[in-house]
């Protein structure tokens, strides 16, 4: 199941964040959801995903926090 994947791997982005406490702020949220698809894509392919697989799992941490944001 690729959601095993996109858990382990949805927070990778996190370490993008160096002011800590704006992190309720939409747009550091953002930055964090993109560097860690950024970050997942990489891992991924080192791993041999295959790239239809590697698209839903990046896709998956590039929106994890969409519901929080209150985006669709």
């Amino acid at each position: 199941p690729l959601i095993i994947p996109a858990i382990l791997l949805h927070d990778m982005g996190y370490f993008a964040i160096t002011d800590k406490e704006a992190w309720n702020r939409p747009e550091v949220r953002v930055t964090h959801m993109q560097e860690g698809a950024a970050l997942a894509a990489e891992v991924l392919a080192r791993h041999g995903y295959a790239p239809a697989d590697m698209r839903r799992v990046v896709g998956m941490v590039a929106t994890h926090d969409n519901p929080y944001l209150g985006y669709p």
